[in-house]
């Protein structure tokens, strides 16, 4: 089955090799901000929102990238979006969109799946004074219309809509991001939120982002002319060679956007990149063979962390998908793929008998488990009966998933299960007996926000430990629509 969705820009860190300051381990996070997707945990502690402004806020790294000073040298590695309803002790370490969306902004492009222009235009007004706003999204029919009017209205008309070409008829735009041009940086954001109020306001949801400056190229053209108005049908702009500065970062965003033609985004070449403390993986519809079999989906993460070493404690880490939304899931696509994928790395260092068991071996792309291991999350608990992990892959999946019980009793109540679909006819009996987790936030004060979130990670399996791997923020769900299924033996997805 090939790609359907033009779905997740997908932030991955790998936290081996952040540039973290020297009181934090090479792999450790702060528990607060992964409570929602990985463990609950008395000693998680607040952060005031003087420490965020000092760590890398949105707007100091704005200030540091005009000041020419490093930026985010010491960030969270995601942040959770601010909801008004909570106790403000829960909202020290959050953002929300006008937040990220600040500064003198010279180009804003805004992609989603659901877009409220009109709620986006009240909360970001400073995008009413961009020269161009690039709106790209998922939304058909009356909603489709409705940003449309509303870009119409806005006075300085100065607001581009588009729908992106998907060369499948049942494919969907499904990214959620943000990029933020300025005259001497830009701004990428990654978040898991659509573009309307009730997602900022009340459920669950992670953002990444990250400032990057210009070029050595570029800084002497950075007071060259603005975007063209929008409704010109390019953006003149200096775009200097790619090898100055060029990165992977740069390659995978440029691929991407690409795909959004004929919008032209060649301006983007004018950053660099190199800094990049993330991995982007996308997601595009069509079905993808030789060099591009590894550069989408989950056969993309599958590359990306066969080339890392991890630490032994993480031999036997088992994944953990957390998500808003369930297809159809064939309990081989699950194992063979998409498990295998997501428990891929280059080997373990350092890796105890126990940790392995006697007669295991480490193998580029294979991440053994001791025979019987009970692993289990502090906060995760297995519905249906035990599971003799010595039958199962060597990497057990823990899909994180909320309880009826957790929906009646959230802000939304019974109403937050629309954003929350998951079909009947494919709740298959082995999902419940080996995959299934229930959703736990209670220490972020997120358990009654119904999430929205989607959240991918391998985390040490020690219930004392407050260590993980890796972590991936996207607006992937858990389908092979969002990550693509092999195949012709493999050949493609």
């Amino acid at each position: 089955m090939h790609l359907t969705e033009l779905d997740p820009v997908v932030a991955v860190e790998f936290l081996t090799l952040l540039d973290e300051p020297q009181a934090a381990t090479s792999t450790s996070v702060n528990t607060d901000l992964a409570e929602p997707i990985l463990k609950e945990s008395t000693k998680a502690q607040a952060v005031s929102t003087s420490a965020i402004e000092s760590k890398g806020s949105p707007a100091a790294s704005l200030k540091q990238l005009a000041a020419g000073t490093p930026i985010h040298s010491v960030v969270p590695m995601f942040y959770l979006t601010r909801i008004s309803r909570l106790p403000a002790r829960y909202n020290s370490h959050t953002l929300s969109l006008s937040q990220l969306v600040q500064g003198s902004i010279k180009r804003a492009i805004l992609c989603n799946y659901m877009v409220d222009l009109d709620w986006v235009l009240h909360v970001c007004p400073v995008l009413l004074e961009v020269p161009v706003v690039d709106v790209v999204h998922g939304d058909k029919g009356d909603r489709k219309a409705a940003i449309q009017r509303v870009a119409n209205s806005v006075p300085r008309k100065n607001i581009r809509t588009h729908s992106p070409p998907l060369p499948i008829p049942y494919g969907t735009h499904h990214t959620k991001m943000l990029i933020l041009c300025y005259d001497l940086g830009v701004r990428v954001v990654v978040c898991t939120a659509n573009f309307i109020a009730i997602d900022w306001g009340l459920k669950s949801q992670a953002v990444w982002f990250q400032d990057f400056p210009l070029k050595p190229s570029s800084i002497s053209t950075a007071t060259s002319a603005a975007p063209a108005a929008a409704g010109a049908s390019t953006v003149k702009s200096v775009a200097p060679s790619s090898a100055v500065g060029s990165s992977d970062f740069e390659a995978d965003l440029l691929d991407y956007l690409h795909r959004y033609q004929p919008m032209d985004v060649s301006e983007l070449r004018r950053y660099d990149y190199s800094s990049a403390r993330a991995v982007l993986v996308p997601s595009v519809p069509g079905y993808h063979t030789g060099i591009n079999l590894h550069r989408y989906g989950h056969m993309k993460m599958r590359a990306l962390l066969g080339k890392q070493h991890f630490a032994g404690k993480f031999a036997s880490a088992p994944v953990i998908a957390q998500c808003s939304s369930l297809g159809s899931l064939p309990e081989h696509w699950l194992d063979s793929e998409l498990a295998t994928s997501l428990s891929a790395a280059a080997g373990y260092d350092h890796v105890s008998a126990d940790q392995l068991g006697t007669s295991a071996v480490v193998s580029p792309g294979a991440s053994p488990v001791k025979a019987g291991a009970q692993l289990k999350l502090t906060g995760f608990k297995r519905k249906g009966v035990a599971v003799d992990h010595a039958s199962q892959p060597s990497v057990p999946l823990y899909i994180v998933w909320p309880t009826v019980e957790d929906v009646r009793t959230s802000l939304e109540g019974y109403s937050a299960g629309g954003s929350i679909p998951f079909n009947a006819a494919n709740n298959k009996p082995f999902l419940k007996q080996r995959f299934f987790h229930k959703w736990r936030a209670d220490v972020s004060g997120r358990q009654r926000c119904m999430p929205h979130i989607k959240t991918y990670a391998r985390a040490d399996p020690n219930p004392s430990s407050n260590e993980i791997a890796w972590a991936l923020i996207t607006s992937a769900n858990v389908s092979q629509a969002a990550w693509g299924a092999l195949q012709k033996g493999g050949s493609r997805t």
